[in-house]
């Protein structure tokens, strides 16, 4: 409520209680009535020129708001110093006393957002609404500016590139082992490497934030692609049963690995008819 609204009501008020006197008194005592209709007016009058010391109170009050302000703020001078400015504003905090930061406060702070358009209207006091809080009582003079919003970061640029991976692998190595697939990137696929001799696996390392995907990284098995050695030749006959271990091992040899009748990887102590072995030195 205005100052001016409220001097308005006070004075009609008054009007009404004279005017119910003098009706009154012309067919009794009303002493009493006097009396009470005086207390009355007396104390609108000092509710009067209590609106009038607030007023001039907050013509020349003033604090700078540096510090966002909340239900931790509690207990602080920061609290304080809300309060006044509420006050100024004709808002109430009621029940939370002056360096009390409770619900409160949060509602009143809330009703201050709300009539300056400040969204989120939260409660709590950040950003926006203490550069609102400034310019109503800052002691700077001029306008304190709204913060400027920090933007994101750009992600930075990274092209693709080709890890420690892309080598040449002996037979028993595994892949790709302690080896990076991609020095800087991420691998489009997780390449297999067989453990037969002469085999390839492949890949490429796509690049992040805009940069360029690596060239196709390449990965071999060293060996021949065609096993040999076992029994008469590469191959013992489908009618004969026998194993890589077996094959190798009449030629002197090792077993390295060993293909079933299919021609599929197979392992070298399966036995099986008609299959082949390769053979290490």
């Amino acid at each position: 409520m205005s100052f001016k609204t409220f001097l308005k009501i006070s004075v009609l008020l008054t009007a009404v209680f004279v005017f119910g006197v003098k009706n009154t008194a012309l067919a009794t005592d009303n002493s009493a009535l006097i009396a009470q209709i005086q207390a009355q007016i007396a104390q609108l009058t000092l509710q009067v020129q209590q609106m009038l010391a607030q007023q001039q109170v907050g013509a020349t009050w003033c604090h700078n708001f540096n510090s966002n302000i909340g239900f931790s703020s509690s207990g602080s001078g920061e609290v304080s110093y809300l309060h006044t400015a509420l006050q100024n504003q004709m808002i109430s905090y009621s029940p939370d006393s002056t360096y009390i930061y409770s619900y409160g406060t949060a509602e009143a702070v809330k009703q201050f957002q709300a009539r300056y358009s400040i969204y989120p209207q939260s409660g709590y006091v950040g950003p926006l609404t203490r550069a609102k809080l400034n310019m109503l009582y800052g002691c700077q003079t001029g306008v304190v500016p709204n913060p400027t919003p920090t933007p994101n970061p750009t992600p930075s640029q990274v092209n693709g590139v080709c890890g420690t991976a892309m080598r040449t692998y002996a037979q028993s190595e595994t892949f790709p082992g302690s080896y990076t697939l991609c020095a800087s990137g991420t691998a489009n696929t997780n390449p297999y490497l067989s453990s037969s001799g002469g085999s390839t696996a492949t890949w490429t390392c796509n690049g992040s934030g805009g940069g360029q995907a690596s060239t196709t990284c390449t990965a071999t098995r060293t060996g021949s692609t065609t096993p040999s050695g076992g029994g008469s030749g590469t191959t013992w006959p489908a009618t004969q049963q026998n194993s890589g271990n077996a094959a190798c091992a009449a030629l002197g040899k090792t077993c390295a690995g060993a293909y079933n009748s299919t021609g599929a990887l197979s392992a070298c102590q399966t036995v099986n008819y008609g299959g082949t072995a390769l053979c290490s030195n």
